[in-house]
């Protein structure tokens, strides 16, 4: 009996975390969306700008919206946004296009609960949140954060 019961509530368990992160990505999509719709509102800040490089910040009084990074490097244009709301991130997008060839060499999306990193696609690919390629991802950027949050504070 208890056997069913277990297996029932492991089922539903299961099930529910994967409608939460389901749904999370088209819930974050709209937060992103109504930040690009109002990009005009913040203020924005360049905090860095020459021939190779554009950091920009956009802001509400003292709590980030996004920050916006343009790099080209080795024949590589390198774009990467971070998009915050309260003060913490949701979402982060990194695209690489080679600028000979305009082909895409690299595209991650990276997704964020209360801060935390809980949905990385890869490449189209949703990478596994147990493996060992998600948790080095996950301690890399929890750094990398850290670094970013000093940058625009």
């Amino acid at each position: 009996m208890h056997k069913y019961v277990y297996s029932i509530l492991i089922t539903l368990l299961c099930f529910s975390i994967s409608t939460v992160l389901k749904a999370q990505p088209s819930k974050l999509s709209e937060q992103k969306k109504w930040i690009k719709e109002h990009i005009g509102d913040f203020k924005k800040v360049v905090a860095f700008k020459d021939s190779k490089a554009e950091k920009i910040i956009y802001h509400t009084d003292s709590i980030v919206q996004l920050i916006s990074i343009e790099l080209k490097e080795d024949g590589i244009n390198k774009f990467v946004e971070w998009y915050f709301k309260d003060g913490q991130i949701f979402y982060s997008e990194q695209l690489w296009i080679e600028m000979n060839t305009g082909k895409r060499i690299d595209y991650q999306k990276a997704y964020y609960t209360e801060g935390v990193l809980s949905l990385w696609i890869k490449n189209g690919i949703n990478i596994d949140r147990f493996s060992s390629e998600f948790n080095d991802f996950n301690r890399q950027m929890k750094g990398f954060l850290k670094d970013l949050k000093g940058f625009y504070k």
